[in-house]
């Protein structure tokens, strides 16, 4: 069984190249997306679950269908990271693509000292 992969703002350029790069390697997409569209589209393209990045909803779509591997973070808004460090998996990785109000890797630790953090920026 692949990889769980939770894609934050999976309907852009990077979390689409990230949901083909991740069913490739035969990992399975969990993703979020602004609006009903790119929400219908992301599951066409074959996301497992699909879920709002306007609201930490997400997280409670990944707390019934299971914890995620691996989370590609863009979002900061209040309560984001926190409920997108909520559902990795003891030893996950939490991957920050933001650009602007990231959480350091001190941050992260106070949170969920059993996950690693990798900033990408």
């Amino acid at each position: 069984m692949g990889d769980r992969v939770l894609i934050q703002a999976a309907s852009g350029g990077v979390g689409l190249a990230s949901g083909q790069v991740t069913r490739a390697g035969g990992g399975h997409v969990l993703g979020t997306a602004g609006n009903p569209g790119k929400r219908s589209l992301l599951r066409q393209l074959g996301a497992l679950h699909v879920g709002s990045s306007r609201d930490t909803s997400f997280a409670e779509i990944c707390a019934w269908s299971g914890s995620v591997d691996l989370v590609l973070n863009s979002l900061t808004s209040p309560g984001m990271v926190s409920s997108s460090l909520s559902v990795l998996a003891p030893g996950g990785c939490f991957c920050e693509i933001g650009k602007r109000d990231i959480w350091c890797a001190g941050s992260v630790m106070m949170e969920r000292v059993d996950v690693s953090y990798e900033l990408v920026a």
